[in-house]
């Protein structure tokens, strides 16, 4: 290159910022975060009766799940806040837990142990049912941000959802006995053929 050329000089320039450019797509590439997964391990909602026991602080009547949650990246940590998991029979109101904020470093897994009190007069048409098979829709809404390399990242709403069919006896249905949740409103589309609506 000679240096007294303008148009080699420029030449050069481009090349270098080109070149420059693709190395920072590659890095950003290399540590883009992905988001978390939500796999439904275990859950039992058992029958209903018709009054809980005699002084017993435990109510029968509460689902219990266990919610497997996966951080994929090998180089970022996850900063949560609140996780909210919600239980709906069809579009019924059934009951939620929540999970409080905590950290979860990379490549790590949380193993949330949980269950849902079932409350109010949202839930009665899940009661009737309980006579027989169900199947419930679960969400679970969280806020988070990425840490990557000491850095942390945006804040971004997460919302995921998944459908549960649970058997006479009370325990998740099916062949596959875990449920991975996906985006809440693409899994209700493709499942009831209509827009979740909020």
């Amino acid at each position: 290159m000679d240096p007294r050329n303008p148009k080699s000089f420029q030449c050069w320039l481009l090349q270098f910022l080109t070149l420059l450019s693709l190395l920072i797509l590659c890095l950003w590439l290399a540590l883009l975060p992905k988001s978390p997964t939500y796999t439904i391990v275990y859950l039992y909602a058992p029958p209903f009766t018709a009054a809980p026991p005699q002084n017993n602080t435990t109510n029968n009547n509460d689902i219990q799940f266990r919610v497997e949650i996966d951080n994929p990246n090998d180089k970022s940590g996850i900063q949560y806040g609140d996780t909210n998991l919600t239980i709906y029979y069809y579009d019924g109101y059934v009951g939620s837990a929540t999970l409080p904020s905590f950290y979860q470093g990379s490549g790590k897994t949380y193993v949330w142990v949980g269950g849902v009190s079932v409350v109010g007069g949202g839930n009665s048409r899940f009661r009737a049912a309980r006579n027989g098979s169900a199947e419930l829709r679960v969400m679970v809404a969280v806020a988070m941000r990425h840490r990557v390399m000491g850095v942390k990242g945006r804040r971004k709403r997460v919302e995921l959802g998944g459908f549960v069919g649970v058997d006479l006896a009370g325990r998740m249905s099916g062949k596959n006995r875990k449920v991975k949740l996906k985006s809440a409103k693409k899994n209700y589309r493709a499942h009831y053929g209509i827009d979740l609506i909020g």
